[in-house]
């Protein structure tokens, strides 16, 4: 019954995720996260599979749950996270979306690099 549930819920929260891409309201990357979770708590069998896939090793695994980032991948992302920050600022070029991107993008970089480099910083704070 549980798995039943969970994938229905998915199925439900994927079509939300993927409206939300045409619909500027409706938080698309919110509903896909939901969708993963619920899809991939479901059953044991698509959770293992997932976690042993090689998309998994290499960029979930690999970059945020042992943070194993080199500065050049670390560059990539925040760039990447630029460009997709200042699409919004170009459709709609008022100084307030501006602000909000800035400062949006800029908590995202400075979460991250602490995360990243979280024991190169600790050693720093604390010697």
């Amino acid at each position: 019954m549980r798995k039943i549930i969970f994938i229905t819920l998915g199925c439900i929260t994927f079509t939300c995720g993927t409206i939300g891409l045409f619909l500027p309201l409706m938080p698309t990357t919110g509903f896909y996260i939901i969708t993963a979770y619920l899809w991939l708590h479901s059953s044991d069998k698509l959770h293992n599979k997932f976690i042993n896939s090689k998309f998994y090793k290499q960029n979930i695994e690999k970059t945020f749950i042992k943070r194993e980032i080199t500065l050049k991948k670390q560059l990539y992302l925040f760039t990447s996270m630029l460009i997709i920050f200042l699409i919004p600022c170009l459709l709609i070029n008022t100084t307030l979306i501006w602000l909000i991107m800035g400062t949006i993008y800029l908590l995202h970089v400075i979460g991250l690099v602490i995360y990243f480099n979280f024991e190169t910083l600790k050693g720093w704070i604390f010697s």
